[in-house]
């Protein structure tokens, strides 16, 4: 049954494949057939550049990114025909078969890195000497730059805006996190964590804390780890970070 859904999608879309300007998107897996996804620029409705799990794409693309994380591939072939049902828990409004990937690679295009932010509680910034502040105030617990500060996410979850500061280094460990929590009774900020990779992505965000993936690439393949922010605790993997 795999072989044959394989076989019929990729006759469905090879009579007619052009090649692309490069592509990027959150790469999303499914049963038989996984895509790189993102909202359109021009009607803001969820595509995806699809193909089967058991294709040289797939090889191509899990050998180099990794699930619900951002995506790019520099050199896509993509077909004209129509894309089969995902099977996704949300809904795609439609999109391109990808036929060959080259240039893959994990990517932050969807980042923006700003020094300045506006939240509910007033303004975070950074100071003359990396130091994050509130209101032009010290924050609490201090957060200091290796090299440089910014913020790359800001969530509004009840009554708490969870903000992402991304804690630039040098070569040897380009980035780091802290997840600051403001809220009417208290603000509160992690330690700084992460891989020493800059590149990550969000997961799961509610009114108990967030969730967010960071790339690992010690060993062969890239890998995943996951940290989540909930009651105030992080954890890695599952585990306590210290």
């Amino acid at each position: 049954m795999m072989k044959k859904s394989l076989l019929a999608f990729t006759a469905m879309t090879l009579t007619a494949a052009v090649y692309a300007e490069p592509i990027s998107g959150m790469l999303t897996i499914g049963k038989q057939h996984s895509a790189l996804v993102s909202l359109s620029e021009e009607s803001g409705d969820v595509v995806a550049y699809a193909f089967a799990n058991q294709s040289s794409v797939a090889k191509t693309i899990f050998n180099h990114c990794l699930p619900d994380m951002w995506c790019e591939v520099a050199q896509p072939k993509v077909g004209r025909g129509d894309i089969p049902n995902l099977g996704f828990d949300f809904t795609v409004s439609g999109g391109w078969p990808l036929l060959a990937a080259k240039g893959v690679s994990l990517t932050n295009n969807q980042v923006s890195y700003d020094e300045r932010l506006k939240t509910r509680y007033g303004i975070l910034s950074v100071d003359a000497d990396g130091g994050l502040r509130l209101n032009n105030k010290k924050f609490l617990p201090h957060i200091q730059a290796n090299s440089s500060l910014s913020f790359v996410g800001h969530y509004e979850m009840g009554k708490t805006d969870f903000v992402l500061v991304q804690n630039t280094g040098g070569t040897a460990c380009p980035a780091l996190f802290h997840i600051v929590s403001l809220h009417p009774q208290k603000h509160t900020g992690t330690a700084e964590f992460g891989t020493c990779s800059e590149y990550f992505s969000l997961g799961n965000v509610s009114n108990d804390g967030l969730t967010m993936y960071v790339a690992d690439f010690t060993g062969n393949k890239p890998k995943r780890v996951t940290y989540r922010l909930s009651q105030g605790k992080l954890t890695e993997n599952g585990k306590p970070v210290k």
